[in-house]
C-alpha cells in the first residue's frame, strides 16, 4: 500500500488549519465579546452604585446644615445646603444616565430631595425668626416634616444602593466565570495551534530533512570528486522524497557508467599511444640503420614520437582526473587556446608600452607552451609570480602616464586595472589551492586581456598621451 505523500500530508494539514482555526476562533471571539459586554455592564454598575452613595451623602448634608441653624443661627448654612442640593441632583442625574431603566425612580428621588430642601429652608427660617419651638414643630411634623421626609428619602436611596450592591456582587461571580471560560478557550485554542505546528515540524524533521541532508552530502561528494558511485541513497518511502532518492540513484548509475566509459577510453588511448610511439621509434631506428636519405621521413617520424608522448601525458592526466572524479573542469571543457603573435594591430607606437605588452605576450606564450607540453604544474608557480609582478609594474607605468598627461578617463582605466589584478589574484589563489583547471583559466584570461584590453582600452589613451607631449619613448 502506497504511503501518504508529503504533498498530501501538507494538503491535509492546510485543510485542517483552515477548518480548525474558525472552530477555535469563533468560540474565542464569542467569549471575548461576552467578556467585553460583561466588563461594560460591570463598569456601569460600579458607577451607578457610587452615584447613589454620593447622593445619599449630600441628602444627609442638606438635613445637617439646615438643622444646625437652630443652634448656630448662622445664615451661611443656606448656601451650603443649596450646594448640597445641586450635588445630590447631579448624582441622581448620573444614576439615571447609567441606568435608564430606573429613570422614573431617579426623577422621583430628585423631586423628593427638592421637597426636603424646601421644608428644611422653611424650618431654618422659623428657627431664626420665630424661635426654637416653631422650628422644632416644622421639623417634627408628621408626614411632611423634615424628619419624616428625610427618613423616607433615606430609605428609598438605601434600597437602591442595596439593590445595586447585590447586583454588583452577583455580577462579580458572573465576571469571574466569564473570565475563566475565556482563559480556558484561549488556552485550548493555543494548545491546538501549538500541536498543529509541532506536528508540521515533526513531519519536516523526520520525513523531509534526513533524506535531504543525505542527498546534499552525496552531491557534495560528487562535486569534490570523491564520491562513491557504487553507493545509493536508501529509498525508505513511496512519497516525493522517495522519488527524489530513486531518480538520484538513477543519475548516479548513469554517471558511473559514463565515468567507467571515459576511464576505459583513456586507458585505450594510453595503450594505443604507447604502441604508436614504440612502432614509430622502431621505424625510425630501422630507417637510420639502412642509411637511407629520408630526411622528410625522419622528421615526420620524430614529430609522431613527440605527438605520441603528448598523448601519453594527456591520457595520464585524464586518468588522474577520473581517479579523483573531477568531471567537467574548465581545462577539459574549454576550446583549445592559441598562442598570441605580436602584430601591428597591438602596437600603440609608444615604445615603452609596446615593450611591456610584448613581455606580457611572452609570458602568455610561455604558459601556453607549458600547458601544451604537459609541464604546466612544474612551472606554474614561477610563471604566476612573474605575471603578477610584471602586470603590476606595467599598470603603475600606465597610471603614471595618465597622471602626468591629465588623462580624463584615468579613474575608469584604473578601475579596469584593479579588476584585472583582482582576477589574477583569484587565479593565483586557485593555483595555490591545487585547482587543476587554473592553467586553462589563466590562458583564457590572458588572451582576452591581450586581444581586447590592449586593442581597445589601451588605444583610447594613446592619442591623448602623445598630444600631451609627456616624455615617453615613442
Amino acid at each position: 500500500m502506497k504511503k501518504l505523500s508529503i504533498y498530501m500530508m501538507l494538503k491535509i494539514f492546510t485543510i485542517t488549519i483552515f477548518i480548525g482555526l474558525p472552530l477555535i476562533i469563533t468560540p474565542l471571539s464569542i467569549s471575548l465579546n461576552n467578556l467585553k459586554d460583561s466588563y461594560s455592564r460591570y463598569v456601569i454598575l460600579v458607577k451607578s452604585n457610587l452615584a447613589l452613595k454620593d447622593a445619599r451623602f449630600h441628602i444627609v448634608q442638606i438635613q445637617q446644615f439646615l438643622t444646625d441653624v437652630g443652634v448656630t443661627a448662622d445664615r451661611k448654612v443656606f448656601a451650603e445646603a443649596e450646594m448640597s442640593l445641586i450635588r445630590a441632583q447631579v448624582s441622581f442625574d448620573q444614576f439615571i444616565a447609567l441606568v435608564p431603566e430606573k429613570a422614573a425612580e431617579g426623577r422621583r428621588l430628585i423631586k423628593d430631595v427638592r421637597s426636603l430642601h424646601e421644608v428644611g429652608v422653611v424650618m431654618a427660617n422659623a428657627y431664626l425668626e420665630q424661635g426654637r419651638e416653631a422650628g422644632n414643630a416644622i421639623m417634627q411634623r408628621p408626614e411632611t416634616g423634615l424628619d419624616a421626609l428625610s427618613l423616607r428619602l433615606s430609605r428609598e436611596v438605601e434600597s437602591l444602593v442595596y439593590s445595586s450592591s447585590e447586583e454588583l456582587s452577583d455580577f462579580n461571580f458572573v465576571m469571574d466565570k466569564t473570565v475563566l471560560n475565556s482563559i480556558t478557550i484561549v488556552s485550548l485554542g493555543l494548545g491546538c495551534i501549538i500541536l498543529m505546528v509541532l506536528a508540521a515540524i515533526l513531519i519536516i524533521y523526520f520525513r523531509v530533512l534526513p533524506p535531504i541532508l543525505q542527498l546534499r552530502q552525496s552531491m557534495r561528494a560528487i562535486a569534490s570528486g570523491k564520491a562513491d558511485l557504487t553507493a545509493k541513497l536508501p529509498i525508505q518511502s513511496e512519497d516525493e522524497i522517495g522519488d527524489i532518492c530513486r531518480h538520484f540513484n538513477e543519475f548516479v548509475g548513469e554517471l558511473r557508467g559514463l565515468v567507467a566509459e571515459v576511464v576505459g577510453t583513456s586507458k585505450r588511448i594510453f595503450v594505443t599511444s604507447e604502441q604508436l610511439g614504440h612502432s614509430t621509434e622502431m621505424t625510425l631506428k630501422a630507417v637510420s640503420e639502412l642509411g637511407l636519405d629520408t630526411k622528410s621521413l625522419v622528421g615526420n617520424a620524430q614529430r609522431a614520437v613527440a605527438a605520441s608522448h603528448r598523448i601519453d601525458i594527456m591520457a595520464n592526466a585524464l586518468q588522474r582526473q577520473m581517479d579523483g572524479f573531477e568531471l567537467g573542469s574548465a581545462a577539459m571543457s574549454e576550446a583549445p587556446v592559441e598562442t598570441v603573435v605580436w602584430s601591428k594591430g597591438l602596437a600603440t607606437k609608444i615604445d615603452d608600452i609596446d615593450d611591456q605588452h610584448k613581455r606580457l605576450i611572452s609570458i602568455y606564450n610561455q604558459l601556453h607552451e607549458a600547458l601544451r607540453t604537459g609541464q604546466g604544474p612544474e612551472v606554474m608557480g614561477h610563471i604566476l609570480e612573474s605575471l603578477v609582478e610584471y602586470t603590476a609594474t606595467h599598470f603603475e607605468f600606465e597610471e603614471a602616464l595618465f597622471s602626468n598627461s591629465d588623462y580624463p578617463d584615468t579613474e575608469q582605466h584604473k578601475a579596469q586595472h584593479a579588476t584585472l589584478l583582482a582576477q589574477l589574484d583569484t587565479l593565483k589563489e586557485r593555483h595555490t589551492g591545487g585547482s587543476p583547471e587554473v592553467m586553462a583559466d589563466i590562458l583564457v584570461f590572458l588572451r582576452n586581456w591581450l586581444l581586447n584590453h590592449i586593442m581597445r582600452s589601451d588605444m583610447d589613451y594613446v592619442d591623448h598621451v602623445k598630444d600631451s607631449r609627456v616624455p615617453v619613448s615613442g
